[in-house]
């Protein structure tokens, strides 16, 4: 049974999928069956390592279904149910392709959860290479322990979560407050034509006055598209460390990983799960197309009739579903899918 479980039928087909399970998975479980966590792993996991995830699985009973699945069809566990079942997605009885629930998760305590998992599946497989399909009473425990000490998150705290195009796993959580290079962590800011609408009506401001004041004089090198003026910060970084712009920040500052913590062009690459949903991170990608298309016209100066013509534009494309469906299949592979999906 999936997250969507009020559009549940109850058919049980997922419950005879490989349910690939962790040492939390696990260890939620035998709290909620009041058992040892050393019986509840040799009663209800498999002796062998699942090939597809490098994970723990469920056992199955003899019609090969998780053998959590009662008469009724109903999880006798549904409390302490594996994530990789709420992460699941139903496509019974639909002709519609749909996208793994975690390629477009956006809500913040959902970001929690991938985290989460993300920290649970790799201490797991760190187990699993010492330890195999085998109990080992003190790598367990301490693996529970070292799984909690990771997965804690302060407000402050900002979780990435995507896949290379090679499809590795790239998952970060960083706290900007607590950087000592805050606020010029980035040798440019990014913006866009839709950047500069937003933030030019929070501040009160002429576009003209901004593109005069504000606006670099050659294109971003990352983008294409225009940056900001800076000199060793942000034009809009204040000397007490925050942003004064926050809540109309460039988009580009949403979701692009921290500079300080990527290893390697690579993570420049991918989408990351960030803040911000889907249908921001689709827009601020036509933002970006069109805004390239105006400098290619207009260079970086400004022109009034071009930026109010370029502005619909952004508007009109970024209202496309049909193009918003295929954006969000594009991005699909770089989402944080495979270790938290029973894929069949």
């Amino acid at each position: 049974m999936g997250s969507s479980d009020s559009l549940c039928e109850r058919c049980g087909e997922c419950c005879h999928f490989e349910i690939p399970i962790t040492l939390l998975d696990i260890h939620h479980m035998a709290r909620y069956l009041d058992m040892a966590d050393e019986k509840a792993f040799q009663e209800h996991i498999q002796d062998k390592v699942s090939s597809r995830s490098s994970l723990f699985m469920i056992r199955k009973n003899e019609n090969r279904a998780c053998v959590f699945l009662t008469d009724e069809n109903r999880c006798a566990i549904h409390k302490a149910k594996p994530k990789a079942c709420g992460f699941y997605v139903c496509t019974h009885n639909s002709n519609k392709e749909v996208l793994p629930w975690t390629a477009t998760c956006t809500d913040p305590a959902a970001r929690a959860e991938l985290w989460e998992q993300s920290i649970a599946a790799m201490i797991t497989k760190a187990y699993i290479k010492k330890n195999g399909a085998a109990w080992n009473d003190a790598d367990y425990y301490k693996a529970i322990v070292s799984i909690y000490d990771n997965v804690v998150i302060s407000n402050r705290q900002k979780i990435k979560l995507a896949r290379n195009k090679a499809g590795a796993s790239l998952a970060m959580i960083y706290d900007c407050s607590q950087c000592e290079k805050q606020g010029a962590c980035a040798k440019e800011t990014p913006v866009t034509l839709d950047d500069i609408r937003r933030i030019t009506a929070h501040l009160g401001v002429a576009r003209k006055a901004f593109f005069r004041e504000k606006i670099a004089s050659e294109p971003s090198i990352s983008t294409g598209g225009f940056k900001l003026i800076r000199d060793k910060h942000c034009i809009f970084f204040h000397p007490e460390k925050h942003c004064t712009i926050e809540k109309v920040r460039p988009r580009h500052c949403h979701f692009t990983p921290c500079p300080r913590k990527t290893k390697g062009d690579e993570m420049w690459d991918s989408l990351f799960l960030g803040s911000g949903t889907v249908e921001e991170q689709f827009r601020h990608q036509v933002a970006l197309a069109v805004t390239r298309q105006y400098i290619a016209e207009c260079g970086v100066t400004y022109n009034k009739h071009v930026i109010k013509k370029l502005l619909g534009t952004i508007d009109h494309l970024a209202s496309d579903n049909s193009e918003l469906e295929i954006f969000c299949k594009k991005i699909a592979p770089y989402r944080y899918v495979d270790d938290t999906l029973a894929i069949v």
